[in-house]
């Protein structure tokens, strides 16, 4: 039996061609930073905090904190397989302190004796210091070093802030390690997600694990450029030597937002959004903390002038 070339078969074949023909391929994109010996980013980065407390239910208090980092990083040699040795520079620092009680204001670049010299101290010693590390192509850091004055500087400041936590270099060079974006070897489409885990110490509470989850979006709003979603969950661990606290946990959320130039290999922006909310009594009383801080980074050009 023929069948004619104007039956529901044959209509069905030439649509079902035509899909296959008309369909996207999905592009896989390799993520990898491109850098060369010389080559010196520059990065504004911008944070607040803002930090509410509530008694039964009515806000009895509200502070906030603001900074302003300029921060550069220069490529000293890169070998053969695209591994960088870095070095990380803060150019600038600017801060606002709004405790609802008092203000405070530090800017490195100006010489206020008015401003708390043991509080800030830590951060002047920052300033114009040279942190070393390396960087893979994937974006992985390692052997971060922390120069010793800002060392000797971070060290005496935890110990005349009164914190119960003594300073520890392993602490900060974990911190810098963890806040690095490392893509995985292998090659990504559209949809497709990695995951890094962190723990970080919640005194006297215990432990949490931060699972990181990274999320390949497309193309962002340049040419070249790759959008990355974060999506973190967070796990507390409590530590069974610790007395059982009242203060317990509501919710923890970050998420955040990466542009990548996977053309020029260099990461040019980011946006990530940490909100905790906890709960515990006093003296009768419920009491709830939200904490809720907005950080951003931008790649900007380099420049020796002195920023307003």
């Amino acid at each position: 039996m023929r069948t004619s070339k104007h039956s529901p078969l044959w209509q069905g074949a030439l649509v079902l061609s035509a899909l296959v023909v008309a369909a996207p391929s999905i592009q896989a994109e390799t993520l990898r930073w491109k850098l060369k010996p010389g080559d010196t980013l520059h990065y504004v980065i911008e944070q607040k905090s803002v930090s509410t407390l509530k008694e039964n239910g009515k806000e009895v208090r509200k502070s906030s904190i603001s900074k302003t980092i300029d921060l550069s990083r220069s490529v000293k040699r890169v070998d053969g397989s695209g591994n960088a040795e870095m070095t990380q520079k803060f150019e600038r620092v600017r801060i606002h302190v709004d405790t609802g009680l008092q203000k405070i204001d530090f800017d490195s670049d100006q010489d206020d004796d008015r401003t708390n010299a043991r509080m800030m101290a830590p951060l002047k010693a920052m300033v114009g210091a040279e942190f070393t590390f390396k960087m893979t192509p994937e974006g992985a850091v390692s052997d971060v070093q922390i120069p010793a004055k800002v060392a000797k500087a971070l060290r005496e400041g935890a110990g005349s802030s009164g914190s119960a936590e003594p300073f520890s270099e392993d602490k900060y060079k974990k911190a810098m390690v963890d806040a690095s974006v490392a893509f995985p070897k292998t090659d990504l489409a559209k949809g497709q997600s990695w995951s890094q885990i962190m723990t970080v110490p919640v005194p006297p509470l215990g432990t949490e694990t931060h699972t990181k989850t990274y999320t390949l979006e497309g193309p962002g709003d340049a040419p070249g450029v790759q959008k990355i979603g974060l999506d973190i969950k967070v796990e507390l661990k409590r530590d069974p030597s610790t007395p059982e606290s009242d203060i317990k946990p509501i919710s923890h959320t970050i998420k955040g937002t990466f542009l990548f130039d996977n053309e020029a290999g260099r990461m040019t922006s980011s946006d990530v959004l940490d909100k905790n909310d906890v709960a515990y009594k006093f003296q009768n009383a419920d009491i709830t903390s939200t904490e809720e801080q907005t950080s951003t980074m931008k790649l900007v050009p380099g420049t020796s002038e002195k920023k307003p």
